[in-house]
């Protein structure tokens, strides 16, 4: 049969005068007591007898008060961290698409509504996401069938090229507000902004300099 731990003894004469090592509040019969650091009481005092690991005889020295302290509290490993929140996995480049057209929410009926954009051009998303599955047309891989750290860059920023037409004249812009902004010709989109490019590409060995190479993998 297991033995039921005993209580320590108790370490003080009834009648001798402690001295307390900290300031603590405390239960007692006729309530809550605040005992101040310091304080001097008997040791018969009922909070005494309840508490006596916070007392020390009278006259300790600041030695002996710390080590009754230093047990009163025994030091404790902190326990690791835990994070409330885990960081999600940094999005790699072969895993994600890039959107090359807003993604609006469906105003559900309410047409005067304006529709709250959920994927901005540019935006790089999951290719698994279900946005991807509903709106396929509005992205593209960042990183095409074949393309390697070894074989591939990235480019930097959007880049243009003027087209000539058959006759070997530059192609008008027939917009108005592109005209205004970009001039007379119209511009087509060669590669797109974080996309991965083939090195042998014309445009980038024409402009190297609007391409990085890929090492972030």
């Amino acid at each position: 049969m297991a033995k039921t731990p005993t209580a320590p003894a108790f370490p003080f004469a009834r009648d001798e005068i402690v001295e307390s090592v900290e300031a603590f509040w405390a239960w007692g019969p006729r309530g809550d007591v605040f005992v101040k650091l310091g304080a001097r009481l008997r040791a018969d005092e009922d909070v005494v007898q309840r508490h006596p690991e916070k007392f020390v005889r009278d006259g300790s020295t600041d030695a002996e008060k710390q080590r009754a302290l230093e047990t009163a509290h025994p030091y404790q490993e902190p326990e690791p961290h835990t994070p409330f929140i885990t960081r999600p996995e940094p999005l790699r480049d072969e895993n994600a698409v890039l959107c090359t057209q807003n993604v609006r929410a469906n105003a559900d009926g309410d047409a005067h509504l304006a529709r709250s954009l959920v994927v901005a051009v540019g935006q790089k998303v999951g290719k698994d996401e279900r946005i991807v599955t509903q709106f396929p047309d509005s992205f593209v891989p960042v990183v095409a069938a074949g393309l390697t750290p070894q074989n591939a860059v990235r480019a930097k920023g959007d880049t243009w090229e003027y087209r000539k037409d058959g006759n070997g004249n530059y192609i008008r812009e027939d917009d108005g507000q592109l005209k205004l902004r970009y001039g007379e010709f119209r511009r087509f989109l060669v590669h797109r902004a974080g996309t991965w490019v083939n090195r042998q590409d014309a445009d980038v060995q024409t402009h190297p300099q609007a391409y990085e190479v890929i090492t972030d993998v």
